[in-house]
């Protein structure tokens, strides 16, 4: 089950369906939705009680599997390594040995994966 929670709801109404969900024995998880709000879920059904707090937006009984990863949950996120962003649009390339090298070795390496047009070195 997912819960989405608008960013005004009270506290209380996070803390009423955790409370419930823990009541039930079930395992909740929650996670920012990017919109300044948040989406629980819960492994397992809970009763209509809880679900009736002010501040709830959507709740999905059934989903899908790995929702919690996607689009739907959460709004687009990124990673930036150095000063590379990853998730902004563009595509990146990471590229490298398989296995450790040597400090002389890594380097040449590294000059010839920056050549190649990669923009990150595993």
């Amino acid at each position: 089950m997912l819960i989405t929670v608008s960013q005004h709801a009270p506290a209380s109404t996070r803390s009423a369906i955790l409370l419930a969900a823990a009541e039930a024995g079930l395992r909740a998880q929650t996670m920012e939705d990017g919109l300044g709000g948040e989406v629980i879920a819960v492994a397992g059904s809970l009763s209509i009680e809880p679900l009736e707090l002010a501040g709830i937006e959507r709740v999905e009984a059934v989903h899908k599997p790995y929702m919690l990863a996607s689009l739907e949950a959460r709004s687009r996120s990124t990673v930036t390594v150095g000063n590379v962003v990853i998730g902004g649009g563009k595509p990146v390339t990471i590229a490298g040995p398989c296995s450790i090298e040597p400090g002389d070795g890594l380097v040449e390496i590294a000059r010839s994966v920056k050549a190649a047009g990669a923009t990150i070195l595993r």
